[in-house]
């Protein structure tokens, strides 16, 4: 928060935000490789470690065959932890079947109401809406869960498209906003993969998702292997050497070059079915996920 009236999760933490969409939310699946191409060029600039996505394409295909995953995973292969949010489809056949969120190589983020009690653990329940379930490729998401209920972020601007849908969900100084839903729980789990770096700068990518997969905890009717994060145990763990890995053995996609520094694309990605033909799904942005 500018004016200091709302604390974040990692307050210490410098954050870059990059413009995919237009204003009302829509994009090409070529803005977003645009997008993670900006980063990825300018994460020495920047000193860029952790990036957040909040967004899904609309089209359900494997990682190992989508333009945006073979993005994500080079990101990820150069030091940056990518958060993703799993979406709020719920257990929808293919709820987690969409790119960027089906990749192995990203934090896949599910929600957890906190009821409001942000101490206690014993009361939190999993958002109906939160997407999971096994992805096509056989990966089990989302790897975490975090709170997403009744979260207060930044506004861009009070005359914003969600700020003039929802004003009764506008701060009083009109530069927050009250949302709920993956989009909001995903920030979190960025927010604490920023403290575990603070704490531990040399952690990569594999031992930071590891670290916050092994100190999850339960929480009441978990009925999958995602828990939620306890950052506080998490710093503390890397703080003392303990580094569990995660994505032993897994194989990036073809799409990539793990060889070189460079976006090594293959040009079957550039074909134009993906750059016109799909769109972001106009869900994520719909007031059914806000409360």
């Amino acid at each position: 928060s500018q004016t200091g009236q709302y604390l974040g999760v990692a307050p210490n933490a410098t954050v870059l935000s990059v413009k995919i969409s237009d204003d009302g939310g829509v994009a090409q699946e070529s803005d977003m490789l645009r997008g993670l191409q900006w980063v990825y060029d300018n994460r020495a600039t920047y000193n860029i470690k952790v990036v957040n996505i909040s967004s899904a394409v609309g089209t359900a295909e494997s990682y190992k065959t989508s333009p945006i995953d073979a993005a994500v995973e080079q990101l990820w292969l150069n030091g940056i932890t990518v958060v993703v949010a799993s979406g709020n489809t719920g257990n929808a056949p293919d709820a987690v079947s969409y790119a960027p969120a089906n990749d192995p190589f990203v934090i896949t983020v599910g929600c957890v109401d906190d009821n409001l009690t942000a101490t206690s653990y014993t009361d939190d329940s999993l958002c109906t809406f939160s997407s999971r379930g096994i992805t096509q490729d056989g990966y089990a998401k989302p790897e975490v869960v975090a709170p997403g209920r009744h979260i207060v972020s930044s506004l861009s601007s009070p005359s914003s498209i969600l700020a003039q849908e929802l004003p009764d969900h506008v701060s009083s100084d009109g530069l927050h906003i009250r949302l709920s839903g993956t989009s909001m729980a995903a920030p979190v789990v960025a927010g604490a993969v920023a403290l575990l770096l603070e704490r531990v700068p040399s952690l990569t990518p594999n031992v930071i998702k590891g670290l916050l997969q092994s100190t999850s905890r339960n929480y009441p009717g978990q009925a999958d292997s995602a828990g939620e994060i306890d950052a506080f145990s998490a710093v503390t763990n890397a703080a003392t050497g303990i580094s569990p890995t995660a994505n032993a053995g897994l194989v990036p996609t073809a799409g990539i070059n793990t060889a070189t520094n460079t976006v090594g694309w293959s040009s079957y990605y550039w074909d134009s079915y993906y750059w016109d033909s799909y769109y972001w799904d106009s869900y994520y942005w719909d007031k059914s996920s806000y409360d």
